[in-house]
């Protein structure tokens, strides 16, 4: 396949592949070579940009706020919605028996667990059968169980509600996740084309800084290159780092190491900055610095994000070089 791509990207005279980097299994790692490795190593003079992967053992301490919840707007709902369905249930009893009175409250679990979480539809399902069972199982308005039959039909109902609940939690998970991958990966095709228009490494750089400011909320930003003399210069600038002059080491340190460090790393995460090495096949041929206000380090999203931005800049300074 890696041969098949190869040939294809020669003949239309492709200059840049951008492929995703496979989850790697023990088993396959060491009895065959998967398809990414053999494009990068047969691809020759045509740049090959692995986007993703697996996450880094440095991780951000302080995590990108989370989704504001609301227990009081979920809890007035539950209560609104299994309120109405009582009142409907008596009115229209002589028609309905408990068994569709029993599926509306489980709408009811349903709606409150994709809307309002996990916490708000295991509240649900718990109203929804003590709702039954005190208003439409005999005897009425007690929660005695006379019958081994409603005994086992609110078991049940509990145990589909539970589930049903946990299911529709997963599902808004899985939703939001599809959601953020393909946002991922507009916004990296979209660098990428951005990258393929640069002419120096000021262009660059500056295409860097203006995609990393549109996927974070960071108050600065700077792309700092190897100038001549091999001091990082800066070259593109979104906002102002204020402590420049005392963070100064950071940056050399980066720079030196190659590793990433600053805030939210294990590598000096007292500092107000969080620095990335723009490094391709080893060598360091900048540092991307970013800050916040207040300060924090990198969510886990902004930091693969912006990690595969600044790997696809490497790769294009690389081939800048050459020119």
């Amino acid at each position: 396949m890696a041969e098949a791509l190869l040939q294809e990207a020669e003949r239309l005279g492709v200059t840049r592949i951008l492929v995703g980097k496979p989850q790697r299994s023990l088993r396959s790692n060491w009895w065959r070579e998967n398809v990414v490795d053999r494009l990068v190593r047969q691809s020759r003079d045509i740049d090959v940009l692995v986007i993703g992967g697996e996450a880094p053992a440095i991780r951000s301490a302080d995590p990108a706020p989370p989704e504001p919840a609301r227990p009081l707007a979920g809890l007035g709902y539950v209560i609104g919605a299994l309120a109405a369905t009582t009142v409907a249930g008596h009115l229209a009893w002589p028609v309905i028996n408990v068994a569709i009175v029993a599926f509306v409250a489980l709408l009811v679990v349903v709606t409150s667990s994709l809307w309002f979480g996990r916490r708000t539809g295991v509240l649900a399902v718990v109203l929804a059968a003590l709702m039954v069972d005190f208003f439409f199982v005999p005897p009425f308005f007690t929660l005695v169980i006379a019958s081994t039959k409603d005994i086992v039909s609110l078991i049940v109902l509990l145990s589909v509600g539970l589930l049903v609940a946990e299911l529709m939690v997963r599902l808004k998970l899985q939703t939001s996740l599809a959601v953020d991958r393909e946002r991922r990966t507009a916004r990296l095709l979209e660098h990428s084309r951005a990258l393929a228009l640069a002419t120096d490494p000021g262009s660059a750089a500056a295409t860097l800084a203006a995609s990393a400011a549109a996927v974070t909320s960071a108050a600065a930003i700077e792309v700092r290159l190897a100038g001549r003399a091999g001091i990082p210069e800066t070259i593109a600038r979104r906002g102002t780092i204020l402590s420049a002059a005392t963070e100064a080491g950071l940056v050399e340190w980066v720079e030196d190491h190659g590793r990433e460090a600053g805030r939210g790393t294990d590598t000096l995460p007292g500092a107000g900055l969080t620095c990335l090495p723009i490094r391709h096949q080893g060598r360091v041929l900048g540092v991307f610095v970013v800050g916040f206000d207040p300060p924090r380090g990198l969510s886990r999203e902004e930091h693969d994000m912006l990690s595969s931005l600044v790997d696809q800049t490497a790769v294009t300074l690389k081939s800048l070089e050459r020119l």
